[in-house]
């Protein structure tokens, strides 16, 4: 009966550690660890097959530059029903020098802290914006 409660108890408590991990926000991850897991998913919204002619074209440099900013008021969007919250983070994927160009920013990704997930992709050099709302099978 003992052995019975201490496997419950021990499972319990794997249970909750672990929860307490996949909990974890990007805020409170050391710099190193943050910014490997956000460019991890700013490039697979980037290598989305919707946006392949981009990533043949321009391809990616290996250099990423990761900024924060805070949304005003409380990073709700009430039409749609999401908490972003207020802290987000930019992920600026840049692309390979080619012949003809320099290196530069080819997209900007949006990574919300509270959600733990990317919800829009920018493309500076055409202007084209894709939030989560408007194409949810990118965001999956």
């Amino acid at each position: 009966m003992t052995n019975f409660i201490r496997t419950i108890i021990a499972s319990l408590l794997l249970i909750a550690g672990s929860q307490s991990v996949l909990g974890q926000t990007f805020s409170s991850m050391d710099e190193t660890q943050r910014q490997t897991e956000l460019t991890k998913i700013a490039l697979t919204i980037y290598k989305n097959p919707k946006f392949s002619k981009y990533y043949s074209k321009y391809g990616y440099c290996g250099r990423s530059e990761i900024s924060t900013y805070n949304i005003k008021g409380e990073g709700e969007d009430k039409d749609r029903k999401e908490y972003l919250g207020t802290q987000q983070y930019v992920v600026k994927l840049y692309c390979k020098k080619g012949a003809d160009w320099g290196e530069f920013p080819i997209a900007k990704v949006y990574v919300s802290d509270k959600a733990g997930k990317a919800w829009m992709i920018m493309f500076g050099n055409d202007n084209m914006m894709f939030p989560y709302w408007n194409f949810p099978e990118i965001f999956k």
